[in-house]
């Protein structure tokens, strides 16, 4: 994961009203016998693609089916990331 986002910082899904810094990447599992579309979700925000990128999420799908972009806020707040 860490080499798939160093090469490719916005690889994921652009998540809309986020500024477009905030993304969600599919990862398929094998413990779980999923696919991507059925495995992990990895919800993360970039402040700088030169600098850092934050984890904000990690969720499997068969637990959760989304994550709202209130959540999302709520959890960028926590760390400093949001400001509203």
């Amino acid at each position: 994961m860490a080499t798939l986002l160093t090469d490719n910082p916005v690889c994921g899904d652009a998540t809309p009203g986020l500024e477009g810094k905030m993304f969600k990447v599919r990862l398929a599992s094998s413990d779980m016998g999923k696919g991507k579309s059925g495995g992990f979700r990895v919800i993360y925000f970039i402040s700088n693609p030169e600098s850092a990128i934050y984890l904000l999420s990690i969720y499997a799908k068969a637990y959760k089916e989304n994550i709202d972009s209130s959540e999302i806020k709520m959890l960028m707040k926590q760390i400093g990331l949001w400001d509203e």
